[in-house]
């Protein structure tokens, strides 16, 4: 018998820290996140894909219920989003590509904009399986971008964090992320 109640307890034990998480292509998301000591809730989950090659798991996170695009994008609210990788490698040209061409569609002078430069530089590397990749909006017009649980550097540009921001919930936003990560899709 207390072999029995070890093992529940052992199993209740490991699997708690998940029983409120999201799971998406396998990828199980945390439902809270912290920036600067407070935390974040799971605001709703999107699979990236490519044609059909799936690309990442996302999350967004947020303090509050948010569905609409003028609060996603406000640049005062704390927000974060999490994308866990699930192909096999995407290089950091890759990444910068996918946000100039939406900078480009929105007519975000992203060309001329040194801190935007900036932001994008910090892609220079290869993101594999399993990796995750955080884009963290503290609410005071800094974008933070955390590779692994490391910060890889920091940006202050309201216009940038909307524009940003705007590549995930804009009218221009990276094919089916937009509806899931507001929490507005059945999956």
């Amino acid at each position: 018998m207390k072999k029995i109640f070890t093992f529940i307890f052992t199993i209740l034990f490991l699997t708690a820290p998940y029983a409120n998480s999201a799971t998406v292509a396998n990828v199980v998301l945390p439902d809270t996140y912290e920036v600067d000591g407070y935390f974040l809730d799971l605001n709703g989950t999107a699979l990236r894909k490519k044609l059909i090659i799936k690309v990442y798991a996302g999350g967004f996170y947020a303090p509050f219920k948010i569905t609409k695009l003028e609060q996603a994008i406000n640049p005062e609210i704390p927000k974060a989003i999490r994308m866990h990788f699930i192909y096999k490698s995407v290089p950091g040209d890759k990444i910068r590509k996918i946000y100039a061409n939406v900078y480009e569609k929105d007519r975000f002078d992203y060309k001329n904009s040194e801190t935007a430069q900036t932001f994008l530089n910090f892609f220079s590397f290869e993101i594999k399986k399993g990796d995750t990749l955080d884009l963290v909006f503290p609410g005071n017009g800094d974008i933070r971008v955390v590779y692994n649980s490391k910060v890889i550097g920091s940006v202050n540009s309201a216009d940038l964090c909307d524009a940003t921001l705007k590549a995930y919930f804009g009218a221009n936003s990276i094919s089916g992320l937009k509806e899931g990560l507001l929490g507005l899709s059945d999956k």
